[in-house]
């Protein structure tokens, strides 16, 4: 079975479709897509079928690799401080990977911890509203904006 592609929509809300096969690239309004679907099959010009996954997220999210920190209250425990690995990063949240620990809910707030792996080694420190709980993986968006300069060293990051 062939690799599913992910196509994106941009800022004039287009997705940019590439044939894995041939490389040609046909852009198609997001308007005419139903909302509910995101797994299309697309049929190239070059006469082969290919499947694409269209993101709607807001952000590219780069895949990462960062052991880091997660921190979030209990009531009656006060602080929790748990070892995580950061999966991915974009400019408005972050994937979290949990190896023990703690029972998370969606829209809890958390702070995480951690560090790029840039020339400087940016430490970044965000508080985030959890909005996806998995079995060990937790997503996350970002609500303290333009904290210092971490938000220009994570678009930087991001860009490398």
């Amino acid at each position: 079975m062939a690799a599913i592609t992910k196509s994106y929509i941009n800022q004039t809300g287009c997705i940019p479709l590439e044939c894995p096969h041939c490389r040609r690239v046909k852009q198609i309004s997001a308007d005419k897509l139903p909302a509910n679907k995101r797994k299309f099959k697309v049929k190239c010009t070059c006469g082969e079928t290919f499947t694409t996954e269209i993101e709607h997220r807001k952000n590219y999210r780069k895949q990462t690799n960062f052991i880091g920190e997660l921190m979030h209250a209990i009531p009656q425990n006060g602080k929790v401080i748990t070892t995580c690995r950061i999966n991915n990063l974009s400019q408005n949240g972050v994937g979290i990977e949990v190896f023990t620990g703690p029972q998370l809910r969606e829209e809890e707030t958390i702070l995480v911890r951690f560090h790029l792996d840039n020339k400087k080694h940016t430490l970044v420190e965000k508080k985030a509203k959890v909005t996806h709980v998995g079995k060990r993986n937790i997503g996350a968006e970002f609500v303290d904006h333009f904290t210092g300069g971490q938000d220009k060293e994570i678009y930087f990051f991001l860009k490398q």
